[in-house]
């Protein structure tokens, strides 16, 4: 008895085994794509938008248009891609499923309201493959796909990427100071990244000394101890690294003062007149955040 449940254990390992394997050697084997074409309309006042993939000439097209214009605009181009990222990319999007949609989706109930989507799959032998929805959508297959929009040319086709895969987070600080022995707290919350690497999205030319500068947070009183409170419970994504260093206010002076792998809360003395620059090293790539504690700074 033993030895048959053995055996159906190792059968079903070998099973999982080859369709996990088989999942991640997906390769498109279809016929040549040409060009993919995605038309979407707005349920409410027949907004429509175009954007045709082409995948010869490497470029994101697009054009929008209302119904009380008489005439269609030409395409404009939005971005260009390179030509080896194309296997990569088909074959992402083939093993999401996206060569292999219905017909049509219909709505639940049969409620058409003047929207709807299309999508065309334009081959290199002239022919074409054609998908229709109204208030339906293959939800799972366009999440999916749009990973594989997004690594061929930065951005996603159908809307589904969640805005932290393609933007870089924003944190939350927190100052704490104490007047006549009382203590105080000021929180700041959704502070952006000023430089940053995130997926295909790269700042990387911003001053963070005048940024620091022209961009103050906090009213900083000569007379009062400030702390910086870093709390990182609430970070979608953990860092693996993250090192603060401080500044005068022309940039010279470096100081490191601290690094660090994640944590949970820290608390740093601050220093009045410096700049404060947090770089932060996650999964996506590295997010430069910056603040300053001036006390007689006057912007324009």
């Amino acid at each position: 008895m033993k030895r048959i449940k053995l055996i159906i254990i190792i059968l079903i390992s070998f099973v999982l085994l080859f369709i996990m394997s088989s999942g991640c050697n997906y390769k498109y084997t279809g016929k040549s794509i040409s060009s993919i074409e995605y038309l979407v309309v707005d349920y409410n006042g027949g907004y429509t938008k175009e954007t045709k993939v082409d995948l010869i000439n490497c470029q994101v097209l697009s054009r929008e248009s209302l119904p009380i214009n008489s005439s269609i605009k030409e395409y404009s181009l939005d971005y260009n891609f390179d030509i080896d990222s194309i296997d990569l990319f088909l074959n992402e999007a083939g093993k999401a499923g996206l060569f292999n949609l219905e017909d049509n989706y219909p709505s639940p109930g049969g409620i058409v309201d003047g929207g709807g989507w299309t999508l065309t799959i334009n081959f290199s032998d002239d022919t074409s493959k054609v998908s229709t929805g109204d208030n339906n959508y293959p939800d799972n297959v366009f999440e999916k796909a749009d990973y594989a929009f997004y690594d061929l040319y930065g951005d996603d086709l159908f809307g589904t990427l969640p805005n932290s895969y393609v933007n870089p987070p924003s944190i939350d600080i927190a100052i704490n100071y104490s007047i006549d022995g009382n203590q105080y707290n000021q929180g700041y919350s959704g502070i952006s990244a000023i430089n940053y690497t995130w997926n295909k999205s790269c700042v990387d030319n911003v001053d963070v000394i005048e940024y620091a500068k022209q961009h103050q947070l906090h009213e900083f009183d000569p007379y009062y101890e400030y702390k910086l409170i870093l709390w990182t419970a609430n970070y979608e994504y953990k860092f693996s690294k993250m090192v603060i260093t401080s500044f005068d206010l022309n940039g010279s002076d470096e100081k490191e003062i601290s690094k660090s792998s994640w944590f949970k809360q820290k608390e740093y003395d601050l220093t009045l007149n410096r700049i404060y620059v947090i770089k932060m090293t996650f999964s996506y790539g590295t997010c430069e955040y910056a603040f300053s504690t001036i006390t007689d700074y006057i912007t324009e």
